[in-house]
């Protein structure tokens, strides 16, 4: 976490860290959004067994998300946790 003073307030960021799992996962070209899901997004279970390599992918993208979300993202909280 990084702090930085702006005057009388105070920063609370982990920019850094996020920078680094941006670049991590390729998603440097990743479009930005206000809402991290759209209205009444269910996700569907999946019934197969899937590939090992990508659940490992998968779970190293949520791993990563709980990390910046406990730190100081609360704001992505519900949709790290609905995906994960």
């Amino acid at each position: 976490m990084r702090f930085e003073y702006q005057g009388c307030s105070m920063l609370l960021h982990q920019m850094p860290c996020l920078e680094k799992i941006i670049t991590r996962f390729g998603m440097q070209n990743a479009k930005i959004t206000y809402t991290p899901l759209p209205k009444g997004y269910k996700p569907m279970p999946n019934i197969s067994t899937g590939d090992p390599k990508l659940r490992n992918y998968f779970q190293q993208v949520i791993r990563s998300l709980i990390y910046l979300m406990i730190g100081t993202r609360p704001d992505i909280a519900y949709s790290v946790i609905k995906l994960s």
